[in-house]
């Protein structure tokens, strides 16, 4: 017997830092559209005190999920039209998440930026998705959401009011973090912080600031690395001033929109992305300052992924005491502004400009709403014109953009 989909989303670690940011979110969103949800976790208690206090009609359901154990996977995945995973480590804890998904022939998104894992699941599972109708939907939260989607729309303009084909795209990202005392967990968590460290440490480390890391069979790597090699150097921008490289990696987003060029059938070509360091810090010698250390950290950490793996190890070893203690504090989460201004060009000059503005944290709690979000437009999608492994672009489209304007994030 087929199942019944009766849930339109379950959020699979939804106890965890991010998770529990969505769980809010999902709660307006179904009194608002009326969907039914379900959350999943390891701990049923600590599920359930998620839902303290909360109406028996409002409550969604309740799933004990342990990716070790199969069968509680496919329970929960048989009950839903999509999946929206928190639940890291994600290359230990996802493969049977999205493998049940493949399956299934249902959506899944994540919000990993490990790029050599994500490389895996496109090589692993991009064909079994195609012949289900799966979407699986990976990098898909502050990484690399606000940047694929604006990049694929301000194309589109160019295109529909130019007539011209894009030949690049430039990013900005900007964010001023709350007043207060600034602390190092606002622009890297622990979490975060370890992922990379484990991916350097990996077999798969040369492939961060690899722009074709993604790209599978879709298209020629080598040309892929000629138009758009991945750079970690600071630049300077007319009427901005200091960009530095994108925090917290530069590696991230390009091997991203790269796919996504790849899977909407165009060419490849340049892509950079900056941050605004005037965003985050007052003066122009603090601007160059921050600048420049985050290239150099940036540009240290590239030497390290093309080490014998002994070195990188040492190396890896050595970062530990950078570290910041834990993930963002509490009061830390609300009170961002951020911005992603992106323009394309073409080869005869014309531009095209997109513009995406957040709120709330970006990489936590902008990332938990805006990821369920998509989570929720997956369900929505009975027959999908493309599926497979894909990205945020490619999957979701820039029709209906407006939808994550319940998650505080604006595309004009």
């Amino acid at each position: 017997m087929a199942p019944s989909r009766d849930l339109d989303v379950i959020v699979l670690g939804a106890s965890g830092v991010t998770g529990k940011q969505a769980v809010p979110y999902l709660r307006g969103r179904a009194a608002d559209l009326g969907f039914r949800w379900g959350i999943a976790g390891r701990n049923r208690d600590r599920l359930e005190a998620l839902l303290d206090g909360w109406p028996e009609d409002e409550r969604p359901e309740v799933f004990v999920v342990d990716t070790e154990r199969r069968e509680s996977v496919d329970a929960a995945v048989a009950r839903a039209r999509a999946i929206v995973n928190f639940a890291g480590p994600f290359a230990r804890m996802a493969p049977p998440v999205i493998e049940s998904c493949v399956e299934a022939g249902i959506g899944y998104v994540d919000v990993t930026g490990e790029i050599d894992f994500a490389a895996r699941i496109v090589e692993r599972f991009h064909g079994p998705a195609e012949r289900s109708g799966a979407r699986i939907v990976q990098v898909c939260g502050f990484e690399a959401l606000p940047f694929d989607l604006p990049a694929a729309l301000a194309m589109e303009r160019l295109e529909s009011a130019h007539g011209d084909p894009p030949a690049e795209v430039d990013a900005i990202f900007a964010g001023t973090p709350p007043p207060g005392r600034p602390y190092a967990s606002d622009l890297v968590s622990n979490g975060t912080f370890e992922s990379l460290r484990e991916a350097m440490e990996g077999d798969g480390a040369s492939l961060l600031g690899d722009p074709a890391a993604l790209i599978g069979d879709l298209a020629d790597p080598k040309r892929i690395r000629t138009a758009c090699p991945i750079r970690s150097r600071p630049r300077w921008k007319e009427g901005v001033g200091p960009l530095a490289p994108m925090i917290p990696s530069p590696v991230i987003n390009p091997p991203v929109i790269q796919r996504t060029l790849a899977l909407t059938g165009r060419p490849p070509l340049l892509y950079r992305e900056a941050v605004a360091a005037e965003s985050m810090v007052p003066t122009r010698p603090l601007q160059a300052v921050l600048a420049g250390s985050v290239s150099a950290l940036n540009g240290g950490l590239t030497l390290l992924t093309r080490a014998p793996a002994g070195v990188r190890r040492a190396g890896t070893s050595a970062m530990k005491a950078l570290a910041p203690s834990g993930g963002p504090r509490e009061d830390r989460l609300e009170g961002w502004h951020w911005s992603v201004e992106t323009t394309a060009r073409g080869a005869s000059g014309a531009e095209a400009l997109a513009r995406v503005v957040g709120e709330g944290h970006p990489g936590y709690l902008a990332t938990s709403r805006m990821t369920a979000e998509a989570g929720l437009i997956l369900a929505d999608a009975d027959k999908p014109d493309r599926a497979g492994v894909l990205t945020p672009a490619s999957a979701l489209g820039t029709a209906e953009l407006d939808r994550f304007e319940a998650a505080g994030v604006r595309f004009s």
